[in-house]
């Protein structure tokens, strides 16, 4: 019994060892069955993984993808393994995730996982600093810029690509082939794809609707923008109009084309999100705009000041039109876009604030309309030294983001920041600075035009409107007025032995002023003819009593008398000679009338034939100047002086008139013959 019961302990003993044995045999199995699912579970999804199995509309796809400098076909089919690659996050820079720049192409990839049943998707793809070709599970579904040879990067633009339904059955592999553009520094690239939204994945309804919700916030954004660029071109018409009216207001012109140039370098900066434009292009447009306005804002300064422009502000100024030089060098790898941006910049930075001090200047000295431009001009100027600044300090990473110093606000819907603001501020100011200007000029006009039309009635009553036979002279007198009333008068007198006293001059300057001292000039001549019809007597007698009563003005004089018998006296206050028969009749020189009391006058003697004649002139004459800028000249003087007096007056209007225009001629008459 005993040896039983010990046996029958030895094998239950046996059978627990076995059943230990075998336990721990399945238990060993089970654990290296769940090694081996855990191990499963942790290599069935690649790396850059997305489940998408419960998005609802959209997903956002930004973040960990599987990055490869290089290129290979292959990586934009679904089978190609991946899980050698390294993973980095498309939302910060390469520079922050220590991530070398490619060569020139760089591939991402990205598994996402869908639920069995979906609607068609598309995907919403952000903004990307280089083109890009956009793969699903190996089939091309949308690209953006240029790839080699014909190589293009185009500026910042959201696009939308439908996936094929074939490309869209089961689980999906995106593969985003990227050229890295070679001009770009690391600093500012964030995984080729930048935005908050990056790139989403959705259902085509819900990407089309946040596509067309993203333009409806990008034309909240534009509205600013196009709304000063919209009363720029208003104003700039206005302008045009005006400077028609006033073709001497040049300021007018200037500051319609600054306008022009500013609206278009807003439309190109707004319009590169809506349509592909190359980054060159934009660059090119972008600086070559901005020199050109700020060329045309500082002849617009100056010609609103009334000043002419210093030869070494000149200079600067059109050394500003060299400005897209830099950006040639820039995409040429002669310099970095750093360098670029701070060249520019500085190159700029005296125009900033040389433009606000003259006006400032100006407006201490007098001229209150310069100030009301100070301000705008000086908000609009710092505004863009210190967006330019902002983005530089963040080139030479000194700064940590690249937006503005002054944050922007909303306005309801609409974003607004401060350089907008001073821009439209700068249009109201222009505009109401130049409609009071406007204004100021058409009064000015309407009263010299009244004083004009008051000079040239006074010198009509002035200019003997008829000559009367004098016997023994044949006279001819032929009268062009320019535009401005000038001061040209010429008087005969007959006396009573048959001499003839005739008297021509020009006083200096125009209008009325010029008028009234002609009429003195007359007034004093009726007087002093009965006392002396001696030329020299005439001119030392007016010289004296115009002496100290001219207001600054002068007039020059010939004085002649011509009796019957062919005896000619002159003398002359710095008046053009007379001629006869083609050649000068040279007399003494002298100051004109007005200048020194005690000028004297000398005369001088000829004689004249029977038919001789004698022509008289004045200045608009000779001066007579083409649309080349040559002069009539004595020359063709002398060679027309032989011609009837209407002639010789209209051949120097139809050379190029500037002044008035007064041809005298005296022809003596031969004596009657007794019988």
């Amino acid at each position: 019994m005993r040896y039983t019961s010990v046996r029958h302990d030895e094998v239950i003993i046996r059978h627990m060892r076995a059943g230990s044995r075998l336990f721990a045999s399945i238990a060993l199995m089970l654990l290296v069955s769940i090694a081996g699912q855990g191990q499963s579970a942790s290599s069935a999804h690649p790396r850059a993984y997305v489940d998408a199995t419960h998005l609802g509309d959209s997903v956002n796809l930004s973040g960990q993808w599987a990055f490869q400098p290089g290129d290979d076909s292959r990586w934009s089919r679904a089978d190609f393994d991946d899980s050698h690659w390294r993973v980095i996050s498309t939302t910060d820079s390469w520079q922050d995730q220590g991530v070398s720049r490619p060569l020139d192409f760089f591939w991402y990839r990205l598994h996402v996982k869908l639920p069995l049943q979906h609607a068609p998707l598309s995907l919403l793809f952000g903004y990307s600093a280089f083109p890009y070709e956009v793969y699903v599970n190996g089939q091309l579904v949308g690209r953006y810029g240029q790839m080699p040879p014909e190589e293009r990067v185009d500026g910042a633009l959201v696009r939308v690509f439908e996936i094929p339904p074939s490309a869209a059955s089961g689980d999906i592999t995106i593969a985003i082939r990227f050229l890295c553009w070679w001009r770009w520094e690391s600093r500012y690239i964030w995984g080729g794809i930048v935005g908050e939204r990056g790139l989403v994945l959705g259902t085509t309804r819900a990407i089309n609707d946040e596509y067309r919700s993203w333009q409806s916030q990008r034309r909240y954004e534009w509205l600013p923008d196009f709304s000063v660029g919209f009363l720029s071109i208003l104003l700039a018409a206005g302008l045009l109009v005006l400077y028609r009216t006033q073709r001497k207001q040049s300021e007018y012109l200037w500051i319609t084309a600054y306008f022009a140039s500013v609206t278009g370098w807003i439309f190109v900066n707004d319009f590169q999100s809506i349509s592909p434009i190359s980054i060159q292009a934009i660059k090119y447009l972008d600086v070559g705009l901005m020199a050109v306005s700020e060329v045309l804002l500082l002849q617009f300064v100056f010609a609103f000041l009334r000043q002419s422009i210093p030869l070494w502000l000149r200079t600067y100024q059109l050394s500003l039109l060299g400005l897209p030089l830099v950006v040639a060098a820039y995409f040429a790898g002669l310099i970095s876009l750093s360098a670029s941006d701070l060249t520019v910049l500085l190159w700029g930075l005296p125009y900033a604030f040389v433009i606000p001090v003259l006006l400032f200047w100006r407006y201490i000295r007098g001229l209150k309309e310069a100030g009301f431009l100070v301000i705008p001009l000086l908000l609009v100027n710092l505004n863009g030294i210190l967006n330019s600044l902002a983005w530089l300090l963040y080139e030479l990473r000194l700064r940590d983001t690249d937006a503005d110093f002054v944050p922007t606000f909303q306005l309801g819907p609409i974003p607004v920041n401060i350089g907008q603001i001073d821009g439209l501020l700068f249009v109201l100011s222009i505009a109401a600075v130049l409609l009071h200007r406007f204004h100021k000029t058409s009064r000015e006009q309407e009263r010299a035009q009244a004083e004009l039309e008051a000079a040239r009635n006074m010198q009509e009553v002035m200019l003997p409107q008829q000559i009367g036979s004098t016997p023994g002279f044949a006279i001819e007198a032929f009268y062009i007025p320019a535009q401005e009333v000038g001061g040209d008068f010429f008087r005969l007198f007959p006396g009573a032995d048959e001499s003839l006293l005739v008297v021509i001059g020009d006083v200096s300057g125009k209008g009325v002023k010029a008028a009234m001292l002609v009429s003195f000039i007359v007034g004093l001549l009726q007087k002093i003819v009965e006392i002396t019809r001696e030329p020299s007597g005439i001119l030392s007698d007016l010289n004296t009593s115009l002496s100290g009563h001219t207001g600054g003005s002068f007039a020059t004089c010939c004085c002649a008398l011509i009796r019957p018998d062919g005896h000619l006296r002159i003398a002359n206050a710095g008046h053009l000679s007379p001629y006869c028969h083609g050649r000068e009749l040279e007399t003494p020189g002298a100051l004109p009338l007005g200048i020194a009391p005690d000028t004297t006058y000398d005369q001088v003697d000829f004689s004249l034939g029977p038919g001789d004649r004698v022509i008289f002139l004045s200045d608009g004459v000779v001066e007579a100047r083409s649309k080349s800028g040559e002069l009539y000249g004595f020359k063709r003087f002398g060679a027309i002086s032989i011609e009837p007096a209407d002639l010789i007056a209209m051949a120097a209007q139809r050379f190029g008139q500037e002044d008035d225009i007064t041809v005298l001629s005296v022809e003596l008459q031969p004596l009657p013959t007794l019988i």
